[in-house]
């Protein structure tokens, strides 16, 4: 049976081709550069509400430890920034894309429903996003722990081979979300999470901030960019060290190219405050420092040889009486 996440990104990538293909049509037939009416002026507590959830079902994954029945007797050692490393990466990840997002809506210099070029949807790319990012994170993380039960069961003395088991999918959801009462909690805050993005999404659109054409740009940057996110986590060996090196490569890349966009190309402003960026700066460096071994890999590189320096090893004592017991039974 195909993994859940496999599934998801079959969703995603079938969604991406399906809002193409309409977004192509609908250029070449019908009119989709209108605006419903003239741009309303509306509060952004929905999109604070939303940002509170995110930020609530981030921390809640994070520190989550789902045990499955197999594994109820089996010790594991407690890993936060392994899951830390998920929910930071994609923030950054999303970033970096609202950067390109920015900067597109001045390349494409469309001012429909706004005397600012506004081409792109960031409201529609925002909501997707998330949405999609949630059960991402919930999968994801369910599914480090479950082969890390897996091994560690098969590793145990009183195991034996045959007892370790493929998983189920269905059964392996099952087990993620009857785990305790967090997954309950982190279900029902995705649920509010997706009628306040509708509600939002619903306003953008009612209210007059884009034209359809420019919701779905928004939906196919989105799609494609979490699309490109499921590929690169999917295909990257997460707990090797060059595997978390290589996933920062690519961040570094991406967050390169969206502000050099922005500065060099359409001479703008950046898109964040003092506040977004200094957060930023802190989940890089956290990312850094669990891509690099964190804390172990500086002792080992530096205070090891050092105490090697300053500590050099004992020449063997040498024993007469047993160095002459040895050349007796060679003679």
């Amino acid at each position: 049976m195909s993994s859940s996440l496999g599934r998801l990104r079959l969703f995603i990538l079938t969604l991406l081709a399906a809002v193409t293909a309409f977004t192509i049509i609908g250029s070449s037939f019908y009119q989709i550069d209108y605006c419903t009416v003239e741009r309303v002026k509306s509060n952004h507590s929905v999109l604070l509400y939303t940002l509170v959830i995110i930020i609530v079902s981030g921390l809640l994954i994070s520190f989550w430890r789902p045990v499955f029945p197999s594994g109820r007797n089996v010790k594991r050692p407690i890993e936060y920034k392994r899951s830390l490393f998920y929910i930071i990466y994609t923030y950054l990840w999303y970033g970096a894309t609202y950067c390109i997002c920015y900067a597109g809506k001045y390349i494409l210099n469309d001012t429909m429903c706004h005397k600012d070029p506004n081409s792109i949807s960031g409201h529609f790319l925002y909501h997707i996003f998330f949405a999609l990012a949630i059960p991402y994170w919930f999968i994801s993380v369910g599914r480090l722990y479950y082969k890390d039960n897996q091994l560690l069961s098969s590793s145990s003395p009183n195991t034996k081979p045959s007892s370790v088991v493929l998983r189920h999918e269905f059964k392996f959801l099952k087990n993620l979300i009857l785990s305790g009462w967090m997954p309950i909690l982190m279900i029902s805050l995705y649920i509010i999470y997706l009628v306040l993005s509708y509600m939002n999404l619903e306003k953008t659109y009612v209210l007059g901030y884009h034209s359809p054409r420019q919701i779905l740009y928004g939906v196919i940057l989105c799609l494609l960019s979490f699309y490109s996110l499921l590929g690169l986590t999917a295909t990257v060996n997460k707990r090797s060290d060059k595997g978390l090196n290589y996933l920062m490569l690519v961040l570094s890349v991406l967050w390169i190219i969206g502000p050099s966009l922005i500065y060099f190309v359409v001479k703008r402003r950046f898109p964040f405050g003092k506040l977004e960026l200094t957060l930023a700066a802190i989940g890089y460096g956290y990312l850094l420092f669990v891509s690099s071994k964190g804390l172990d890999h500086i002792i080992t590189k530096t205070i090891k040889p050092i105490q090697q320096i300053i500590q050099p090893k004992k020449a063997p004592h040498y024993n007469p009486i047993s160095s002459s017991k040895k050349k007796k039974k060679i003679d």
